[in-house]
């Protein structure tokens, strides 16, 4: 876990999109020591990371450096808005699959859940599963 978990969050980080600091990262199973590895490497670049956890319990002890940890629920893409002031979400990562991914892109996305298509939402954001 040691050497894995932080060379895979680095090329998480830095293989998709060129991001700068100051740009949001949205992730889920923030938890998880990838996850973990996620947000020290995203800080170490200065990029704001937004986590979303599956338990409500892991929210109170969570410390994501001052950064967003939010739970996964159909209204996601309302709280992400609320919580990053509208600001654009600009690499996704996605541990998780099926319908956490879906709401991820959605929060991800600039548009409207309903007017964007599924495929859509490859082309505008870059996720990139987690292993």
């Amino acid at each position: 876990m040691l050497k894995i978990n932080p060379l895979t969050a680095w090329q998480l980080l830095r293989g998709y999109v060129e991001l700068k600091s100051g740009d949001w990262v949205i992730q889920n199973a923030a938890n998880s020591a990838a996850g973990r590895a996620v947000i020290q490497i995203a800080h170490a670049f200065g990029y704001k990371t937004v986590n979303v956890v599956r338990r409500e319990e892991l929210i109170e002890n969570y410390d994501p450096k001052g950064d967003v940890v939010l739970l996964d629920h159909g209204n996601l893409r309302s709280v992400v808005k609320d919580a990053t002031g509208g600001a654009a979400i600009r690499l996704g990562l996605n541990a998780v699959g099926g319908e956490s991914a879906l709401r991820l892109m959605v929060s991800g996305s600039r548009r409207h859940a309903g007017q964007l298509r599924r495929d859509e939402f490859a082309a505008r954001l870059k996720f990139r599963p987690v292993s």
